[in-house]
């Protein structure tokens, strides 16, 4: 957790350069709940249903998230240190920070600590997972309540049917969260019926116990005003309609299927095509990647005990989603500690078996294995997620749009402005509307199209500024 800690809060105050397109609509949605606007407390609370299809699951459709929102508004209002925008991504951070922490428990129970503590280490400099911690967004939320949802999972024995009636009910919770969340359901469901299956005396516990899981999953969903069919129908996720044409199907899946593996196992860098949400490309460097490998050789080794084809299904459900709606990594924020979970296991077999020889020097030999590797891969993830920022040329469109932001924000504090800020997929109004907040200056941005705009300036008479995103400035 210190490891994750620092490089979490390692220059929070410069990377990310500036806001992302919903994290205005995160701080709004805060400073209503704090302010008691009913509308908007109605609004956060009703998300499993009332978010119209397609955005229920979608990135934007955070701010309706409780567990990011309501810890968001606290720290809205009582914090005034550091950074302006620190405020507003310190729940995030922490969710990234417990994340690690979470990821070594869930693997120590159901592997080893060794294997536990490795697979916590590649989360905790990850620059995957600081891409999705470092945004106030709900992705390391996400991340955090999938984990819990496991480590109550493997906390229970088998029998214990009150317990897996709770653990529906807190599965149910998914709805509130990032769309792919709901993939803990089926994985937490197929692992139990591949117990069934495949371990004796396992199938008379394990069908009560699926039973009363699914009750509880049922009964939380009703709380919420929906059922099993509104847990998977309002999910981008699983939502197939991405193909225009049904018949290209198969060769849209096998794009997918080569984009996913270039960029686990071939490219390694940021996505230039992604632009304003580079930093929440996939990121798996050169030698973490081979460690996964390794992992999944040995995973399929070992296949036939129940903690692998748990990780296995783990694994498929949380890259389901860009396979099969479009190769997208944010798709895929839930899939980083599975993936360190098999990473992590591969380098610990591979040591263990390695030193089993030689048992008197075994944490010396292991010792002198695993500093270098560890230390090689954090200063590829480093490097990938500081030293680029530092690499980009002034006009890239990062730092384009950072400027052109941190002068709004200049302007907004002095008087009114007429701005096409909050009209450009560059930033949504909730953008200017939090930086207005933020500097108490509440409406003094007029937002309208370029030419809206500019005809407005020209008919204020008093002072004002015109600032249009292609650089053009003009005060009277």
């Amino acid at each position: 957790m210190l490891i994750s800690a620092f490089f979490m809060f390692w220059r929070y105050d410069r990377y990310p350069l500036t806001l992302l397109s919903q994290e205005g609509c995160v701080g709004l949605s805060a400073i209503r709940v704090w302010e008691g606007d009913r509308a908007g407390i109605k609004r956060v609370w009703g998300k499993p249903l009332d978010i119209q299809r397609g955005q229920a699951a979608g990135s934007h459709s955070c701010e309706n998230n409780p567990f990011l929102v309501y810890p968001t508004a606290w720290f809205l209002h009582r914090l005034s240190f550091g950074h302006p925008f620190l405020a507003l991504r310190l729940t995030s951070l922490l969710y990234g920070c417990l994340s690690a922490a979470a990821l070594y428990l869930l693997i120590s129970r159901i592997i080893n600590p060794g294997t536990g503590l490795l697979a916590a280490f590649l989360l905790a400099v990850s620059p995957w997972a600081l891409g999705y911690s470092r945004v106030a967004g709900d992705y390391s939320a996400s991340v955090f309540f999938t984990l819990i949802c496991f480590l109550v999972f493997y906390g229970l024995k088998p029998g214990r049917h009150l317990g897996f009636l709770a653990l529906g009910f807190v599965v149910s919770l998914a709805t509130y969260f990032y769309g792919m969340s709901r993939m803990v359901a089926p994985v937490i469901a197929l692992s139990m019926i591949s117990d069934m299956v495949l371990v004796r005396g396992y199938f008379k516990s394990r069908w009560q116990d699926l039973v009363f899981a699914g009750v509880g999953l049922y009964l939380g969903l009703s709380v919420q005003g929906g059922g099993f069919s509104t847990f998977f129908r309002n999910n981008v996720a699983w939502d197939w309609t991405v193909f225009s044409d049904r018949s290209q199907t198969t060769a849209r899946l096998a794009t997918n299927i080569e984009l996913t593996a270039r960029r686990l196992f071939v490219e390694w860098g940021w996505n230039e095509e992604d632009g304003m949400v580079v930093e929440r490309s996939a990121a798996l460097d050169p030698v973490t990647r081979w460690c996964f490998a390794l992992g999944l050789v040995w995973g399929l080794v070992g296949i036939a005990r129940s903690p692998y084809r748990f990780l296995f299904l783990w694994l498929f459900f949380a890259l389901l989603p860009p396979l099969i709606t479009a190769a997208e990594f944010r798709r895929a924020a839930l899939a980083p500690p599975a993936i360190f979970a098999f990473a992590g296991f591969g380098v610990e077999r591979t040591i263990r078996l390695l030193t089993a020889r030689l048992p008197r020097y075994r944490i010396a030999l292991s010792a002198a294995l695993l500093v270098p590797l560890l230390s090689i891969i954090v200063y590829l993830n480093y490097d990938h997620y500081f030293s680029r920022y530092e690499q980009l040329p002034s006009d890239h469109v990062l730092k384009a749009q950072a400027d052109a932001w941190r002068r709004l924000a200049d302007l907004i504090g002095k008087g009114r402005v007429y701005t096409d800020f909050g009209t450009r997929e560059t930033g949504y109004e909730e953008n200017v509307r939090f930086i207005e907040w933020r500097l108490g200056r509440l409406g003094a941005a007029v937002i309208l199209s370029p030419d809206e705009a500019a005809a407005a300036f020209a008919r204020d008479t008093g002072h004002s500024v015109l600032y249009l995103y292609d650089g053009r400035l003009e005060e009277k």
